[in-house]
């Protein structure tokens, strides 16, 4: 098993069945196949990781990851980056010239809507679907008035019903109403507040220094003769 902080390369002969948490790297290289079992939670974290020619899969469309699977990119804004080609450099940086495909899970309901007004010190909110939601999940609800950034994430306390409790109390005002705004033979306007569920089970995290983000890049890129074009299958992630 490799040690922390060394740099890793997955040789393009092997396909490794990733049934442990691998050690904090520096520089993961994927040239060969990494598959993720869904038998346990499973942590990844690096510095960077380039998916070269290989291939990162967990779950697939007919039986999705269950497990939570994080992939955590750490670094700091003045670390020194890395070269990938004389277009492409960076630290906190996932690369993709090879396939990464991962397949989480999802509830029913992803998007929904206020079915009443949600009041700023309010601690839960009525929406028109709520199937697959749970205590732990977290929600966002979009801004309904001026200012764009009347945002708000909150935690799920409690669910009965299409009614949510959750935690902290919000901040401001959220427009809802038990149907559409206008509908007529003109189309539908619907200005009621979208609320949005956002945990997955399949995570990308930025590390420490939280106000430099990582970087997901899809990539083609030319190695001597060979092209090499990224692709990726996210799915519920």
């Amino acid at each position: 098993m490799p040690l922390p902080g060394e740099n890793v390369t997955v040789d393009g002969n092997w396909t490794i069945i990733m049934d442990v948490d691998p050690a904090v790297c520096e520089f993961l290289t994927i040239d060969g196949s990494v598959i993720i079992p869904d038998t346990s939670d499973r942590n990844i974290e690096c510095q960077a990781i380039w998916i070269r020619v290989g291939s990162l899969q967990a779950g697939s469309a007919a039986t999705p990851f269950t497990h939570n699977l994080n992939i955590q990119i750490d670094g700091l804004k003045n670390d020194p980056g890395y070269v990938f080609d004389p277009s492409l450099e960076g630290n906190k940086i996932f690369v993709v010239t090879g396939t990464l495909s991962l397949y989480g899970t999802s509830p029913s309901t992803i998007s929904a809507n206020l079915t009443a007004s949600a009041f700023a010190g309010n601690t839960s909110l009525t929406v028109d679907s709520a199937s697959g939601w749970a205590i732990g999940d977290e929600i966002v609800i979009a801004p309904s008035f001026s200012s764009s950034r009347e945002y708000e994430r909150v935690s799920i306390t409690n669910v009965s019903g299409n009614t949510i409790y959750f935690t902290p109390a919000l901040q401001y005002t959220h427009y809802g109403a038990p149907s559409v705004t206008i509908n007529n033979t003109y189309g539908i306007l619907d200005t009621r507040a979208s609320v949005g569920h956002i945990t997955r089970n399949i995570k990308f995290i930025s590390g420490p220094d939280s106000g430099w983000g990582y970087t997901l890049v899809i990539y083609s890129l030319w190695e001597g003769i060979n092209y090499r074009a990224g692709q990726a299958i996210l799915n519920s992630v």
